[in-house]
């Protein structure tokens, strides 16, 4: 899960994920888009496309039930700007958006929890910010860390605060 705030680096964040994994056709992401405007050009759609090997098809309609309760008129949750909300799948799926505009975005830790929704049952989940760099292999890496931590418990956390780059 990615929640992004009008970032730039979010399309850097994104093929550098893909670059340094050794299987990005495993990966998927959930984010959440908080700013006016789509959250990837033509030419990022094209790039990740290649790097995730599947056509770049353009965004397709996402139906997320979840999400829809969140947003929902009788909802608790009332968004400042109102009730702009949208979601789309891009990259053959790889990729699942909700969008809104940056007016009505209510800080980080709601957008994760947004986010949290977005998930549709892959073995792990991975929550980062919209600006990181990977090492070679990350996603190798973690698998190893996890095995090492299934030793002492049932479900291992890792958790971590990411360098600046």
């Amino acid at each position: 899960c990615i929640a992004a705030f009008c970032d730039p680096e979010l399309p850097h964040t994104l093929r550098a994920m893909l670059h340094k994994a050794s299987r990005p056709d495993l990966l998927f992401v959930g984010l959440v888009w908080q700013g006016s405007g789509p959250p990837l050009s033509d030419e990022d759609l094209a790039k990740l496309s290649e790097l995730w090997g599947v056509p770049n098809d353009g965004a397709s309609r996402y139906e997320n039930r979840a999400i829809a309760e969140i947003f929902a008129e009788d909802s608790l949750l009332k968004l400042p700007a109102g009730r702009n909300i949208s979601c789309s799948k891009l990259v053959g799926g790889h990729i699942r958006v909700l969008h809104m505009d940056a007016e009505d975005a209510r800080g980080p830790c709601w957008a994760r929890y947004v986010g949290q929704h977005l998930w549709d049952g892959e073995g792990y989940y991975l929550q980062l910010d919209s600006h990181m760099r990977f090492s070679d292999n990350w996603d190798d890496l973690m698998h190893e860390e996890l095995a090492r931590c299934s030793q002492y418990s049932q479900k291992p956390v890792l958790s971590n605060y990411g360098r600046s780059y």
